[in-house]
This record gives structure tokens, sequence and C-alpha cells, in this order.
């Protein structure tokens, strides 16, 4: 670290660079809010170090140390995040970064926690380094991040590591001011209060501190707004390529295969090398299952396992799932033989049955009625749920997660007034809301509310939307509907609810296209109405149904019964038709970002696409055999293929022999796709990929490539190993490649227009 560089570090945690002064003779004095430093800088040993107190250290650690006051931050951190006595070492698959892993073939790992730490101590200088940890909701990447985190803390304070890991929490929405987001999280959850934004950027970029990012859902990457993937983008910039981050989510975004998808992330990348790798957890076994129920005291673990998957089968969520298996073991503890008997009906709506099961022993058993005489539950089972319905429309409407204690004693009130209760009960339940089994205290001061997990939350926000939709409420369901996405949980929860029993979902498909027919197409009814819409079609119903003005959101489609729709003017997210069945369908005036289809599962009887239907980009799986088409002209062949028909006759589909791909553009095609997982890419990487068409890429693809400006040279000096970036943004190369006809020529021509000019 030089002057200059150490001057740009220390500014970044002051007030102002006025606080800041080198004289002559290398005296340093700054200013901390009313903290004042004297110390000396001198330079030796091709290093810069500081005295104070008589005391010399070099630079960076100095700054670690006095300024960024990081042993604090660790102790933060340690109480900040208690010891888990029941954390199960979960196991998974690793995707390393391109340069180590260039065939995109994982390996599977018994130590996901020490995989993931393995990775983040790297720390290369020069590169961004990015690690997705992947996996469903609710099996494990909180809790691995604690657990990282808080061992990281302490072998910080044992002076065993020279980095923290610091947990920062996004609530699974996209982040437009991510210096909001980083403040709050130091502030509020680790009481932190010595770094400003600036500052905290700058420790990430020395590698002393690895950001968290807990919640970052790639599912935004699919929506067109992509807000949290440009943000991802500008972070890097910030970082101007330097330092690690660890984003846990669903999934990584170089999974998607679509180009038009994965542009939005990678050209919102600034000009820094960055390269991704990715840690899949995977689900419980019986030894983790048993594991976890022995350390929480369940005597018989075995046969409560046994028991269980007698009546689900071993690859069940409820033995699989982290979340839900430390429900079921509170259940069943210190039960040697827990009575499972009654999930055999329920092994598809298994979370249903959990969550009655909870609220049972709730209801019967600790919320009686210490006033009346005999003593009786407070409140029925299906006021339970209503009232936690209640609250989880709050949070929802509120956009938050937690409520204040007053909040929660306001929505107890609210709710015993409506069901007549009296005064004494009404007091009860306000007491016994903050001690629910599926609400838990939050907070610094304990004083907010949140429940358990937020699958509970979905799940109690599904019931309350099933509500308003069977009371045809139109006011009540379009206020829920424009807040945000309503998640997947709430609405398979409230598809459930509403369709019990139901002999014709017609009515309530009608109501949701009403409560859409006059909102813009900017709000998010239109794409709750299509979420809720989606699933509604596979229930009974009596007539035809024609949908219109719908958006549809991604894998809307995927595993799918669906018959004797109209879809009209409707807009559907990247969807696969992996065992989907569409028949006697018209889709008329409809868009459809990206659509898979697999020939051994998907099954088109009957179906007709207008001619003004577009399809912006397909993907055929025949067995192994995955290929992408951005062409419009062979897109229509291999649709007419599939099943469906067009209701004009078409007069640009290509002949037989021109639907394929030539096989010089089918090479690039593959070599552009290495730049999903990095922003720059080696020789001897493309070499690895493209096997025995390695030497044709880079011997006459590669030089046309550079030419036109679809690739450009990176390396950056005389001897070094030659690398390249891409020369124009993904999203001009997938416009380019629907432009193509199948053709490299055409696809050199058409990239050659679309390419900006300074």
């Amino acid at each position: 670290m030089d002057t200059f560089r150490f001057k740009e570090v220390v500014t970044s945690f002051l007030d102002s660079n006025d606080h800041f002064h080198i004289e002559k003779g290398g005296e340093m004095l700054l200013q901390f809010g009313s903290d004042v430093i004297n110390a000396q800088l001198s330079q030796h040993h091709g290093s810069l170090y500081v005295r104070e107190d008589g005391k010399e250290s070099r630079a960076e650690d100095w700054v670690m140390q006095r300024v960024a006051m990081l042993p604090l931050l660790a102790d933060r951190i340690i109480s900040s995040i208690p010891e888990n006595s029941t954390f199960v070492i979960p196991r998974g698959s690793f995707l390393d970064e391109l340069n180590r892993a260039p065939k995109e073939e994982s390996v599977e790992v018994n130590n996901a926690v020490s995989t993931v730490a393995e990775f983040l101590t790297r720390r290369p200088g020069g590169t961004c380094s990015v690690l997705y940890l992947t996996s469903d909701a609710g099996e494990g990447k909180t809790t691995l991040i604690n657990q990282l985190a808080r061992g990281q803390a302490l072998r910080f304070r044992n002076r065993q590591s020279d980095w923290l890991l610091v947990p920062i929490g996004l609530g699974g929405r996209p982040f437009l001011r991510f210096d909001d987001v980083v403040v709050a999280a130091l502030m509020n959850q680790l009481r932190f209060q010595r770094l400003y934004f600036d500052g905290f950027l700058q420790l990430v970029r020395m590698g002393v501190l690895v950001p968290a990012l807990d919640g970052f859902e790639e599912i935004f990457v699919e929506t067109s707004e992509g807000d949290a993937v440009s943000s991802l983008g500008t972070l890097i910039g910030q970082l101007r390529g330097e330092g690690t981050l660890l984003i846990a989510a669903r999934k990584a975004y170089f999974e998607y295969r679509n180009l038009q998808t994965q542009a939005r992330l990678m050209d919102a990348l600034p000009n820094v090398d960055v390269s991704f790798g990715r840690v899949s957890l995977h689900r419980w076994t019986r030894e983790e299952f048993i594991r976890f129920a022995e350390l929480s005291g369940v005597r018989k673990a075995d046969h409560l396992y046994s028991a269980v998957t007698a009546m689900v089968g071993p690859t069940h969520p409820l033995v699989t799932r982290p979340v839900l298996v430390r429900r079921l073991v509170e259940l069943a503890e210190g039960d040697a033989d827990p009575d499972v008997e009654s999930l055999r009906p329920h092994a598809k709506s298994f979370f249903r049955w959990l969550v009655d099961k909870l609220i049972e022993r709730e209801a019967l058993e600790k919320w009686i009625d210490k006033y009346g005489d005999p003593p009786r539950p407070l409140l029925s089972v299906r006021e339970h749920h209503e009232l936690l319905s209640f609250v989880a429309e709050e949070m929802w409407i509120s956009r938050t997660s937690a409520l204040n204690d007053q909040m929660l004693d306001s929505l107890a009130e609210l709710f015993c007034e409506s069901k007549g209760h009296s005064p004494v009960v009404s007091r009860q339940v306000k007491e016994r809301l903050k001690q629910h089994a599926l609400i838990v205290s939050v907070g610094q001061f304990k004083k907010e509310f949140a429940f358990d997990h937020d699958d509970f939350r979905e799940f109690f926000l599904g019931e309350q939307l099933a509500d308003h939709l069977r009371s045809g409420s139109e006011p009540d369901v379009r206020k829920l509907f424009r807040v945000d996405v309503i998640p997947p949980l709430a609405i398979d929860s409230a598809v459930h609810k509403v369709s019990d029993g139901c002999k014709d979902v017609g009515p309530l498909i009608t109501l949701a296209l009403r409560v859409g027919m006059f909102e813009s197409s900017s709000t998010f009814v239109k794409e709750n109405g299509g979420a809720i819409t989606a699933p509604l079609l596979e229930c009974p119903r009596s007539l035809r149904l024609e949908v219109s003005g719908l958006v549809f959101p991604t894998e809307g489609l995927r595993g799918r019964s669906i018959a004797e729709v109209t879809f009209k003017n409707c807009y559907f997210r990247p969807t696969s038709l992996e065992h989907a069945t569409i028949s006697n369908c018209f889709f008329v005036d409809c868009e459809f970002e990206h659509l898979e289809i697999h020939q051994d599962t998907t099954k088109i009887d009957s179906c007709n696409l207008s001619r003004s239907t577009r399809i912006h980009s397909l993907t055929m799986a025949r067995g192994e055999e995955v290929t992408d088409y951005y062409d419009p002209n062979q897109i229509a062949v291999w649709v007419v293929r599939a099943g469906f028909t067009f209701d004009v006759q078409l007069e640009l589909i290509p002949t037989e022999k021109d639907a394929d791909l030539d096989r010089d553009l089918k090479i690039t095609e593959k070599a552009l796709q290495t730049f999903h997982r990095t922003t720059v890419v080696h020789e001897g990487t493309f070499r690895l990929r493209l096997g025995g068409n390695a030497n044709h890429f880079l011997g006459h693809l590669m030089p046309r490539l550079l030419r036109v400006g679809v690739l450009e040279s990176a390396t950056r000096g005389p001897g070094s190993d030659e690398k390249y970036r891409l020369g124009m943004s993904l999203r001009l190369i997938a416009e380019a490649l629907s432009q193509a006809h199948g053709s490299f020529d055409k696809f050199l021509e058409s990239a050659a227009k679309l390419k900006p000019t300074l």
C-alpha cells in the first residue's frame, strides 16, 4: 500500500476529507468525530508503516485495527449470531471458477461449509471473485452463512485468519440502494456504527471483508426490469474488479441458457475481470435427518425417520428440507413413537399438514383461557389460521417481514373485535400472539416480531389471498396484487385452498381477469393475475376460457396440463414445457421471452399460434442434445415439429436442411457460452471446452470474430497468455443470432451492423 492508496482508504472512514492531513516529515493528523489521532508515516522494506504511541505496524494492519476496528466487528458478529448446537454439516456440489473447471463439471463435496470457506479464502488479486450459494428456500443457505460467519469471526479474533464474512440480509427483494442495505445490516443487526459505505467498499477491495448477500433471488434475472442484477453489476463496478462476494440465491444467473436473460447481468458488469463459482446445497438424507434429531434430543431418531418415510417416502420435503425437518422434530421432541399416521393422505399437501399440527398443539395445549371454568381454548384452530393470515397480510402490505409490538397488539385487538370475543379473551390473545410457536422476536431490542421462517409468512399470505378470492372481493385482491410479485409458495397455498372441493374455478379466474383488466402493465397486478391463473387452469371448470392481457411468471407452464384455453395478448416469462401437456389451446397476439420444449416429455395437441405471436428464443431438448435457436424462421420450424400449428401459412419457413445451425455457428455459440461464468477467457480454456473444434475456432473463426468486434483481446502485455473478452453486449449478440438464419456469415454481418460505433 502506497501513500496515495492509504489516504484513499482512510478518508473513506472520515466525515470529511478535510479531517486528514499529512505534514512534511510524514506526520499524520486525522479526526474521527471527536477522536483525534496523531501518528507518523514511514516507508521501509518496500511497505508503508504507521507509528502511533510508540508502536509501529504495517499500514494495512493499522487500518484494520485502528481505523476500521475489525476486532470489534468480529465481536459483534459473534454476539449477534448465537452458537447453533444442532447444526448439521450439509453436502453439496461444487462448480469452481472457469479457469479451474473449464468443462463445467461439478464435483460432489461432503462438507459444503469448508468448500465455501476455502473458495472465499482465495481472494485473488486483480479479479472480483463471486461465489453463488444455491438451493431452494428452507434448505440451509442462511444457516450455513451464519455458521461460517461466526466461525470466521472466532478465527479472526484468535488471529487465525485475516478476513471476516459479513451477513447482509436482502429480504429476497432486489436492492436499488445497496449502500442503505449494508449500513442497515451493520448498524441494526451488528450494532456496528464505525463504517460508512465507502469504507466498507475499501475493506472489501482489500480482501478483509467478504459480504454475504443473503436473499438475493436470481428470479429477478427473469424479469424485464432486472433491477437486482443491474445493482450487482454496479456493486462490482464500485469494487473496481477487486474483492470477493458470496451470493445466496435459489439459482445462479449463469444456469439460465437464454442469452437475453444472461445479458441483463453481463451487460451490467463493468469492464473488469469477474469470475463466478457455485456451491449447490443438497437436500438432507437419512444421515442428516437422524443427526439433527439426535442433536435436538429426540429419542429413537431412526424410528421417527422410518415412521415418516413409510408415509411419504425418503425423498419427500418433510425429511429432506431442513426448515421442515426442524419443525417435524419439534412436534416429535421427546416422543419415542410420534403419531404420523395422519400424514398418509396429506403427502402432497404436507406443508398444510405440518402447519395444522403445529397450530393444533398451540391451540389445544398452550392457548388456554386461564380465566375460564372449565379451561378451554382461547381460539379455534381455524381462528388461529385467520389471525396469522391477518398478520401476514399486514406485513405484505407494509412491505416488511417484521412488525413492532404496538402493531401486533392492534392487529390482535382488531381480529378479536371482528370475531366478537370478550375483552378478557382479547387481552390474552394479545399476550399470547407474541409467544406463538410460529412467531419470533427479532431486532436489536427484540421488540419486533416476524414469522419463524419466510415459508410460514408466505403460506398464511396465500391463505388470506384465497379468502379474498372465495369472497369475490375485487378491492382486497387488487390491494394484495399491487404490492409486489406474490411469492410462489403463497400462490400454491392460495390455489390449494380455493381449489379444494371446488367444482368450477371459472369464476375465480374471471375475477383475476377483472382485477387486472384496467391495470397498467407497469404494476404487479397482471403478473400476479397470471401467477394465480396458471395453476387454476388445471382445475375443474365447465366452459372453455379466454385469458386475456395477463403476464405469466417464470416456469409458469412447466409440468402443467392445460386444455381448452384461448390466450390472448398474454406475455410469458421464460418457461419450459417439460412434462407439460397443452391441448386444444390457442395463442393469439402472445409473446414468449423464451420457450423450452422437451421432445421426450412435452405433449402438444391441437394448439394454434397466431402469426403475430412472438417467441424470442427457443431451446429444443432431444435426449442429451440441447440446442438454442434465436432465428424466427428456425423457431417456427421447431415449434411446428413439436405439434403447434400456425393460423396462416408462413412464407419464410426454412427447409429441412436449413433448419439446423451450420457447424461454424454451433462452435461459435458454444464458445460464447464460456463468458457466462467469467468476463475474461484464456485461450487454453477455449481449447478445453471446444475439444476437437478448438483449432478450427482459434485459427479460422476467432480472427473474423475479432475483426467484426464480437470479441476483443484482453491480453495485458507481451509474453502474457492470450485472453479475450466480449467486444459487444450479449443483448446485441443475441439479436445478431436471431438474424443469422443459422449461418455464421450472416451472424457476422448482423453483428457488424449492430455494433455501436464510437
